[in-house]
This record gives C-alpha cells, sequence and structure tokens, in this order.
C-alpha cells in the first residue's frame, strides 16, 4: 500500500502536533512491512525523516502554503499514486481519484475559545470542518475531541 504523510508539522512545532507528527513517521518508517511511505512537505525536512531505501521518500516543494496544497501536494499524490493520505493538519488537499484521506483531530480550541484569536478562529473554524466532512476518516486522539466533534460538527 502507497501511503502519504502530511510531513508539514515535522518541521513548524517542537512540541504538541508537531511531536505527535515526528513520533508517528518514526514509528511508521521503523515497522518492517511491504507498505511504502511518502511524506510531503512545502518545506525541509530535518535529517532523520528520510525513509530508507524502498519506501519511497520525500516530496519536498517550496511553495507558499495555499499553493501547495491546492495544487502541488494533490499533484504529488496523483503522480505517486498514493492509496491513502494521512494528515494532522485542517485542510486535506482536493485528493486524486483512488486516495482515502484520513485526518487526526487534535482538539477544537479554536471552536470552543474562539476570542483568543478571532481571525486564525475564523480559518481554522472553516478549514476544519470543511475537512471532517470531506475526509474518509476521523482520527479523535482523545475523547474530549472525539466529544466535541460529535457535538459540533
Amino acid at each position: 500500500m502507497r501511503i502519504g504523510l502530511d510531513a508539514r508539522m515535522i518541521t513548524r512545532n517542537p512540541t504538541g502536533i508537531g511531536r505527535v507528527a515526528r513520533e508517528l513517521v518514526r514509528e511508521l518508517l521503523r515497522l518492517d512491512g511491504p507498505e511504502e511511505y511518502q511524506l510531503y512537505s512545502n518545506r525541509a525536512l530535518p535529517d532523520g525523516f528520510v525513509p530508507p531505501e524502498g519506501r519511497h521518500g520525500t516530496v519536498v516543494a517550496r511553495l507558499p502554503l495555499p499553493l501547495w496544497q491546492a495544487a502541488a501536494l494533490p499533484l504529488a499524490l496523483w503522480r505517486d499514486k498514493a492509496q491513502v493520505f494521512h494528515s494532522h493538519v485542517f485542510g486535506l488537499p482536493w485528493r486524486p481519484p483512488g486516495c482515502r484521506t484520513v485526518l487526526t483531530m487534535h482538539d477544537l480550541t479554536f471552536e470552543i475559545f474562539p476570542q483568543h484569536d478571532w481571525k486564525d478562529a475564523l480559518k481554522y473554524q472553516v478549514l476544519a470542518r470543511w475537512s471532517a466532512e470531506r475526509a474518509d476518516h476521523l482520527i479523535a486522539d482523545s475523547e474530549n475531541t472525539r466529544q466535541d466533534l460529535m457535538d459540533l460538527y
């Protein structure tokens, strides 16, 4: 199976979602199975995140995020014949035919406390809802997030 992993958060956050993304990639790359992993990012990945031989590699397109997400990423998924794409980031790409999507939702703070940063909250509210509705599978990494998803979406 060809699995694409959204690797954007690996380079951005040293804690939180970035840490979860780094650990997930590290552990998946250690598995000795038939899966082929491809890491996708709009920034260079740190050393240690290049998949071993036989597991494809990385696709880095240094473009502004909206252009990368709307055009470069969907084209790369199509070119690589990805069967599954997993993201930790709100804003799933348009997906090519035959590519399923998995979205991990870590929290919905922007929905519950939008007053903290209303501009970002509005952006995330739109992207998160749109992505959650389009994802083939949603993963909530806590019971609170699962309940928030059920209550709000």
